[in-house]
């Protein structure tokens, strides 16, 4: 059990990472092309989630082939999760920074 201390140092390491990481969307969608931009961290997130999933989830993967719609929901969940990052950080370049926070909470809910 974690102590009340160590929570609330959790949960402010946690705002801090979130902030952070809103400002660094900012500045790069103001200095590199989305598509660039949401090639990389979809590229690294994806090779990381395939590792985590070869390692973590080996007996699904069986059923996985198995089913080849599957594949194909998951393909296009992909799809579309890119497309919401895609058109997101077009939106970020033309907004302020408060307005980009506020609606980068939204759109990780949402999405």
């Amino acid at each position: 059990m974690l102590s009340p201390y160590q929570l609330v140092l959790i949960n402010l390491l946690y705002i801090f990472g979130i902030g952070l990481n809103i400002v660094l969307l900012r500045f790069l969608s103001l200095h590199f092309d989305p598509l660039n931009n949401n090639g990389v961290r979809f590229l690294i997130g994806g090779l990381t989630l395939l590792v985590f999933i070869f390692w973590r989830f080996r007996t699904s993967l069986s059923q996985l082939i198995k089913t080849p719609k599957l594949i194909a929901i998951s393909l296009f969940v992909g799809l579309m999760m890119s497309a919401n990052m895609y058109f997101w950080l077009k939106g970020v370049k033309i907004t302020n920074a408060v307005t980009a926070s506020i609606l980068g909470y939204w759109q990780c809910h949402l999405a």
